[in-house]
């Protein structure tokens, strides 16, 4: 029989894209390793996107020279692409001088949705002196996914006046770390309130 993609997850993603797809693909030569594949993704037009790497490739059953494997692959984010188009998906493989010697076609197409909208669940505390910094919760909802604190910015806006200060983010935490690190997720950011000169008494958002 010929290479065949059955089965693939998630069916759609966000247009921020950065998550993990796992896919199962039969009938796939033995020879083939993890490094002579890739995923070639297309518009619905056949307009070439781009390509994704081949991750954790796994034989689950061999036949004869042939093999039933299962991989996974980073989807790209939509990059400005109509969210409604989904991409066509293919997986190519390549022999030791990377020519193309097969490739599979996923059974549908990628698509993308909107992601939820950010919104902020909660604050604690919701009072802080003007003249000292203080430590805040801040509990995000549908926040896109970050590694590191230099990704994130808090900050404050004046309701009486359109003063704006930015805020010192200590650390964060993904409120679920079972979720792939880059797909939107609830997260909790430590911070420090801005204090000094630059606020003044009043509310503060």
């Amino acid at each position: 029989n010929a290479p065949s993609v059955t089965f693939f997850s998630p069916m759609s993603v966000t247009t921020d894209g950065r998550v993990p797809v796992s896919v199962d693909l039969s009938n796939l030569p033995q020879e083939v390793t993890v490094s002579q594949m890739q995923v070639q993704l297309e518009n619905p037009s056949g307009n070439f996107i781009g390509n994704a790497s081949v991750e954790s490739l796994k034989a689950n059953t061999k036949r004869g020279n042939f093999s039933d494997v299962s991989f996974t692959f980073i989807a790209p984010e939509a990059s400005g692409r109509n969210p409604a188009q989904g991409l066509i998906v293919s997986v190519l493989w390549f022999n030791s001088v990377l020519s193309e010697t097969g490739r599979a076609a996923f059974p549908s197409t990628l698509s993308y949705s909107k992601p939820p909208d950010v919104s902020i669940d909660s604050v604690i505390p919701m009072k802080s002196a003007t003249d000292v910094a203080s430590p805040v919760v801040i509990t995000i909802r549908n926040f896109p996914g970050v590694t590191q604190i230099s990704d994130i910015v808090v900050e404050f806006s004046s309701t009486y006046s359109n003063m704006r200060v930015t805020a010192s983010v200590v650390s964060f935490s993904r409120l679920d770390p079972s979720l792939y690190q880059y797909a939107v997720q609830d997260i909790s950011v430590n911070i420090l309130t801005p204090a000094g000169n630059s606020v003044s008494e009043g509310l503060w958002r």
